[in-house]
């Protein structure tokens, strides 16, 4: 009997902006970070951390955070609060450790009461561009990954120190990201998506001892984009979520703990956090969703068993934007979104931007902006049940070949060999730029696609972080046929400041029987409760 999978889901409002989720089995309680309307050219005035019962999604308490001002240039002499991201728990001295992407800080709370322990802002100490936050008990650190490496905060005294990363291959700063994983060994893993590589930190130094690249999976002129990482030290397996580009390369790689590459799982529009069951072999995905695409899609949660290393179902949790999971000791799994279901609540975690105090509101009204409705986010308890075994059987994969054409000034195109009858035809590449003036960001070509010269498509590049990256779907011209070859032309000139790039590629048209798509991912059959609303609870 091949395995299905079935589940049950709670579902309750949430607060605005979430981002994180911890849970203290000893305690039973559950934390939840959020910050709303944080942006470059302002920080957030909607922030807060909640503790929540894990079984009846009930907000239980409300942290009032630090308010501090805001110096970006167009809310000079106003007011933020020190936005909750990032979150760890110390269950030991019972208290959470929360990082602040807007402010540079980081801030410790009491986990009873959530009353302010202690705030690196007010000694003077800022870790900029920091993103996850790690407890190590018996190390007595915390570990806290940034732009450029890593910092660890003493647990008891609260000393910094800084472990920077700067010399990755590809030549770019390490931007540590996570979820990160932690072996037996003490080994942590931490993903650095600006070089597609997992860091492996010594517990027991506090040192980096090894680099591991994660590979693109089918389009190798895309980044893989890593994200999310877990462990199994049992199964001697990396599993690593990257985000790809608009679908391509989104999924699960699987590396071995010496960093060998052993499969790649395709899943998802743009794969967030990864959640690894031992008990029930399974992983749990999270999709995003990718907001710039044309089918930004998300809101699943994506079941794989690492035996048979197969996509088993997803379960949709909400419109789009599954975010962060938490495994709890019954097995369930709770999931945060950012898909903002719940419309102009009122909120007391709030602050007046100009004077910086805490009032009551359902919309922000913010210099340069037009007024925004806070909109709220949703906690959905998931309980997954598999039925039957595992499937030991291994399928063959259909491996078409691709050709790559790299020209001189770097711009590079691929595309399948053999183009299946009636579908769409599938581009990607790289290095897609403008001329640059010498000043200023890069910026992406328009890019002409042509089939024996007759025009296909347009598509203007966007440059990012990762470079400027051509993804394009085309329709597949109704007049070709199996059997026929054909040349794909990619190029650019014609808008002002492109460079004259003119790539041929000549291809195959096979029947669209010898073209095996990955199946689609069936959805899991579910009953979904809700929780009524009690009202978000005042302050301490």
């Amino acid at each position: 009997m091949a395995q299905t999978v079935t589940a049950n889901l709670l579902k309750a409002q949430g607060i605005p902006g979430q981002y994180q989720l911890a849970h203290n089995p000893t305690t039973r309680q559950l934390f939840v970070t959020g910050t709303f309307n944080y942006a470059r050219a302002h920080g957030s005035t909607t922030s807060t951390i909640a503790r929540i019962d894990p079984d009846t999604l009930r907000i239980e308490a409300l942290a009032q955070l630090p308010v501090t001002s805001d110096n970006r240039d167009l809310v000079k002499g106003q007011y933020q609060l020190q936005g909750a991201f990032g979150l760890a728990l110390d269950n030991e001295r019972g208290t959470l450790w929360v990082g602040s992407a807007s402010t540079g800080s980081v801030t410790v709370y009491n986990q009873d009461d959530l009353s302010l322990v202690w705030d690196s802002l007010a000694v003077g100490e800022q870790i900029w561009q920091l993103r996850e936050l790690f407890i190590d008990t018996p190390g007595n650190r915390a570990y806290i990954t940034t732009s450029g490496g890593y910092c660890t905060v003493d647990l008891d005294t609260f000393a910094v120190n800084y472990h920077y990363l700067t010399t990755q291959s590809g030549g770019s700063e390490a931007m540590l990201l996570g979820p990160i994983a932690l072996d037996e060994k003490r080994e942590l893993y931490i993903p650095d998506i600006m070089n597609n590589q997992i860091l492996v930190v010594d517990l027991n130094t506090a040192e980096h001892v090894r680099t591991y690249d994660v590979p693109a999976a089918d389009y190798k002129t895309l980044p893989a984009v890593v994200h999310g990482v877990e462990v199994s030290g049992a199964r001697g397996e990396l599993y690593v979520s990257t985000q790809g580009v608009q679908g391509r390369n989104s999924g699960v790689h699987i590396l071995s703990l010496e960093g060998e590459p052993l499969d790649f799982i395709p899943y998802g529009k743009m794969p967030t956090d990864i959640l690894y069951d031992a008990a029930k072999a399974l992983l749990y995905v999270t999709d995003f969703g990718a907001p710039r695409s044309p089918e930004p899609i998300g809101g699943t949660v994506g079941i794989i068993d690492v035996t048979s290393r197969k996509v088993l179902g997803e379960i949709r949790v909400s419109e789009t934007k599954t975010n962060h999971q938490v495994l709890l000791p019954d097995g369930a799994v709770l999931v945060s979104d950012k898909a903002g279901e719940h419309k102009q609540v009122r909120v007391p975690f709030h602050i007046d931007p100009f004077t910086g105090k805490f009032t009551a509101a359902d919309t922000e009204e913010r210099t340069g902006e037009k007024p925004r409705t806070i909109d709220a986010d949703s906690i959905t308890r998931v309980q997954v049940q598999v039925h039957g075994e595992p499937d030991a059987t291994v399928f063959p994969v259909f491996s078409p070949s691709l050709r790559v054409l790299v020209e001189d000034d770097g711009a590079d195109v691929e595309i399948l060999a053999e183009l299946p009858e009636g579908y769409p035809i599938q581009i990607t590449g790289s290095g897609w730029f403008k001329e640059h003036p010498g000043y200023g960001p890069r910026v992406g070509s328009e890019v002409i696609i042509e089939g024996d010269g007759v025009e296909l498509a347009r598509v203007q590049v966007q440059a990012a972080h990762f470079g400027a990256l051509l993804t394009a779907s085309v329709e597949f011209p109704a007049e070709w046929k199996a059997g026929q070859e054909h040349v794909i032309t990619v190029r650019s000139g014609e808008a002002e400041g492109d460079i004259a790039r003119s790539l041929g590629i000549p291809v195959r048209i096979v029947e669209a029987e010898r073209h095996m798509p990955a199946p689609a991912v069936a959805t899991v059959d579910t009953s979904v409760q809700h929780t009524d609303f009690a009202g978000y609870p005042k302050f301490p």
